[in-house]
């Protein structure tokens, strides 16, 4: 028996029919996708003597007739045959037509006029995972995932199993991909959707700190110590796995892509319109290349994605309004996240149908940038539907426990609202409502929309429906301008106000804000020490909170992480419970007495 290797110089390519190509090739930067990977051309001729061609994926294909090589000029100058199959791919719902292109086979030396049409459906014996068979005078071309012990149930023969060999999903290794979140509610929910687009490509998803071949870093910039944050974890990846591709995204990205593109080990800067591309993107990246920025202006960034998390937590978060109108003197979002829009309260409903259909979830968050302006079109245009008639369309649907409000803005907060959630089905007693400052003066300064005196009216108003409901503030303390005086007139306000904690927030400088302007502004170890004096207040209000409800018998979600012996849940009310792990608890609502 004659043995010949040959290596083949170029890489066959799928087009799946949908404007997305899996190339087949040690330079691939896409996944490949879950079902197409099953169907890899292989290249075959008449028996002679056998000899064997190796694949420049590593695949050693035993083949036959040494007159091949006279077709070898045409192999290293011609293209592949083209193979292009249409799919409509939902689940394990899969219908697939394979057709060969006449022309390509012609280029290559030998007559087609051959059969070359496969088709792929569900009632093979293998269930989900039947496989493709088409072959030629002059070539046999084999698509399959079918187990050699079951061609005869194809009407396969062993002789074209002896010529062909078999790919196995084994055989080609999808890509891995890892992420980090960085920031706020809807940066996991949004980090979710991108995981799961390119799980859909066929990535294959890793823990952040383990090896794969793509690290994705969804990035905040509220404050400084997340874009420090960024750039420490960019390093992590460098010494871990100097060949990686690392994409950096979020609002850090749409701020700041060219300080981003020069960190040492950064492939890919998405801003906030090309984020959802990012499969398309990554299709055309290679290691190696200079960091590549696909960013815009904000303001022609327009449209609105729905995004949401799923198995990564207990609870979803659900974005039904991204960007924002406000323009606060301290805040960059506008400039990362564009103007106010949102989406439909039709297709949220159905977003949320969808989860309750097809998933466990049990608890729904709502997220946004500024969710109480929801209603504004994808362009920014104002309609007919606000967030109040969104909440009481979902407290209508079934297969959903609860619903909470991420954070809504005092003056969008309607007193008509507070007394409906009172009485809601599903609409958790919790509202978490910025505040900034405890000094009217200041919040001008922020340019906030808003004085304490509505803010007290609306804490009052919930306390008298709702007694035993969550108040949550955000607060920020050593802004420009915030003496002694007016620091202490935040802290006599929070300290009098009926509130339940306290998110606290260190002023820092963000290029390009109005804040930049406003003198005299505070040392930063002032800042830190009104922090502190701030989550010690918190800490208190906290307390007297949960001492306030020992004895009753309320509502829990209990999460479990089977990392740890311990499980930790939430009433409806937002007090944290934390209790030895049980299996049977998981994903599920409770009574508990406190």
């Amino acid at each position: 028996m004659l043995l010949l290797t040959i290596t083949l110089p170029f890489y066959p390519q799928l087009d799946t029919g949908d404007d997305h190509q899996a190339a087949v090739g040690p330079w691939s930067s896409l996944g490949y996708r879950k079902y197409n990977t099953q169907m890899l051309p292989l290249f075959c001729v008449p028996i002679q003597g056998i000899f064997w061609i190796r694949m420049g994926i590593g695949l050693t294909l035993p083949v036959v007739d040494l007159s091949f090589l006279q077709y070898l000029p045409y192999l290293l100058f011609c293209n592949m045959p083209a193979f292009h199959t249409t799919a409509g791919m939902t689940g394990k719902d899969q219908t697939t037509d394979m057709t060969v292109d006449r022309a390509s086979l012609t280029c290559l030396g030998r007559s087609s006029a051959l059969s070359a049409h496969g088709k792929q459906d569900n009632d093979g014996p293998t269930g989900d995972q039947p496989g493709y068979k088409a072959e030629f005078h002059d070539f046999l071309i084999l698509y399959t995932c079918i187990p050699p012990e079951d061609t005869a149930n194809y009407g396969i023969s062993p002789s074209f199993r002896y010529l062909c060999g078999w790919m196995t999903m084994e055989t080609v290794r999808n890509k891995t991909v890892a992420f980090h979140t960085l920031g706020c509610k809807l940066n996991y929910s949004e980090t979710s959707t991108l995981s799961r687009m390119l799980e859909n490509e066929g990535f294959d998803k890793r823990p952040f700190d383990e090896q794969a071949d793509v690290y994705v870093i969804n990035t905040c910039s509220v404050t400084d110590n997340a874009d420090k944050e960024c750039r420490h974890l960019v390093r992590r990846i460098q010494r871990r796995s100097p060949e990686s591709l690392v994409v950096i995204t979020g609002c850090y990205a749409q701020l700041k892509p060219e300080a981003i593109a020069a960190i040492p080990g950064v492939d890919l800067v998405l801003g906030a319109a090309e984020k959802f591309n990012i499969a398309r993107h990554l299709k055309e990246l290679s290691k190696g290349d200079s960091a590549r920025i696909c960013s815009c202006d904000i303001e022609a960034v327009t449209g609105f994605t729905p995004t949401f998390s799923l198995n990564d937590r207990t609870r979803t978060f659900l974005k039904v309004q991204d960007g924002c109108d406000y323009n606060c003197s301290f805040c960059t979002i506008p400039m990362a996240r564009g103007k106010s829009r949102s989406d439909t309260i039709a297709r949220t409903v159905q977003n949320v149908r969808q989860l309750a259909a097809g998933s466990d979830v049990k608890e729904i968050v709502l997220t946004g940038v500024n969710l109480g302006d929801f209603g504004k079109g994808p362009q920014g245009e104002s309609k007919a539907e606000d967030f109040f008639g969104l909440m009481k369309e979902l407290d209508t649907i079934d297969g959903i426990e609860r619903f909470r409000i991420s954070s809504i803005e005092p003056n969008l907060l309607s007193p008509e609202m507070i007394e409906w959630v009172a009485g809601s089905r599903k609409f958790m007693p919790h509202f978490h409502i910025p505040l900034q400052s405890g000094s009217d003066r200041i919040l001008g300064l922020m340019r906030r929309r808003y004085k304490r005196d509505l803010y007290a009216s609306r804490v009052q108003q919930i306390r008298q429906v709702m007694p035993h409901c969550a108040i949550g503030v955000d607060v920020i303390v050593g802004f420009p301008g915030e003496t002694e005086d007016l620091f202490k007139e935040t802290f006599d306000f929070l300290h009098e106000l009926d509130i339940s904690y306290l998110h606290v927030f260190t002023y820092s400088e963000r290029d390009n804000t109005k804040a930049l302007e406003i003198r005299p502004t505070i040392p930063m170890e002032v800042r830190h020490q009104r922090n502190k004096i701030l989550r010690n207040l918190s800490w208190q209000k906290m307390q007297y909170f949960t001492h306030r409800h020992e004895g009753q018998t309320r509502k829990v979600l209990l999460e479990g992480h089977v990392t740890t012996p311990m499980m930790e849940g939430y009433t409806d009310n937002y007090i944290k419970v934390t209790t030895p792990y049980r299996q049977e608890w998981v994903n599920q609502v409770i009574d508990w007495t406190l």
